[in-house]
């Protein structure tokens, strides 16, 4: 069973979770294929995740297992979308405590347009004098 698929779209990275995929099959998609990323922004669709049922120990389990694997992509963005009350809590509550974990930049977002306004975003320490 396919647990995700991935997309490149404006040189920005789309993953799609895949229906009867768990928290731990998005870790192992993501250290399979991480290195694919590097130097390119990440949306996450987490729509499909039982988001309901992920409590906050399974967040800090994967965040814990991802944290080394996160510094390939240091200070790059990732976007986490969630459409639903629930699933956006989710996302917020992950950025959240990954905060201080991730080297990562976080940041959850209802829909994929608001996602990829904050990616085109340029930051103070992007600008160049």
């Amino acid at each position: 069973m396919i647990k995700a698929t991935t997309e490149i779209k404006d040189e920005i990275v789309h993953n799609t979770v895949q229906p009867g995929a768990s928290l731990e099959d998005v870790l192992v998609y993501v250290k399979a294929h991480i290195r694919e990323w590097t130097g390119r922004s990440v949306i996450w669709d987490i729509n499909n995740l039982p988001l309901a049922t992920i409590t906050e120990q399974d967040l800090r389990n994967f965040i814990s297992k991802y944290a080394k694997t996160s510094q390939i992509r240091a200070h790059q963005k990732t976007a986490i979308v969630a459409g639903s009350d629930v699933g956006f809590g989710v996302a917020r509550m992950y950025t959240m405590i990954a905060h201080e974990k991730l080297v990562i930049k976080l940041q959850a977002f209802r829909d994929i347009e608001g996602a990829r306004d904050w990616i085109d975003e340029i930051e103070e320490d992007e600008i160049e004098e």
